[in-house]
């Protein structure tokens, strides 16, 4: 995988996973919703705000992430996983830490930050996988199905 992609997908991807995981969580609340290009347009609007507005997180993940990989930490790890897991629970609590003083939030504190652990693992699972792309060499025929 080369390197400016992951650090794209480490920027954009945990505000995209986590945004598509809130407007699930809204579309389930809402009555309001009756057609599908209503349905079309409240996605489109978590997905493109919800990712500008939590760009930020992204790019403190990403230099978390990076920094450990160059320390050592191996792409292809489980401890990548539970790295990328860990720093989605403490920005799903960051995130949820305002409602909880609220007596009726519009979100559940609990899913918030249940949305981050989430979006944190969903993120190291395909960094893992990620890590195997272009990596793997191709299997070589032998015997009687080779052509020559």
């Amino acid at each position: 995988m080369k390197r400016a992609f992951r650090i794209l997908l480490e920027v954009f991807g945990p505000p995209a996973i986590g945004s598509i995981a809130m407007f699930v969580y809204v579309a389930c609340q809402s009555d309001d919703i009756t057609s599908i290009g209503a349905l079309l347009e409240l996605a489109g609007l978590y997905l493109v705000f919800g990712t500008l507005v939590h760009a930020f997180y992204g790019l403190i993940y990403m230099t978390i992430i990076e920094v450990a990989i160059r320390r050592g930490l191996p792409p292809s790890s489980w401890r990548l996983v539970g790295l990328s897991s860990l720093l989605g629970l403490l920005v799903g609590v960051k995130i949820a830490a305002p409602y909880f003083q609220i007596s009726v939030a519009p979100m559940s504190p609990g899913f918030l930050i249940l949305d981050g652990l989430g979006t944190g693992f969903v993120m190291g699972l395909l960094l893992k996988r990620m890590a195997y792309w272009g990596l793997k060499p191709l299997p070589i025929p032998s015997g009687p199905t080779a052509n020559p």
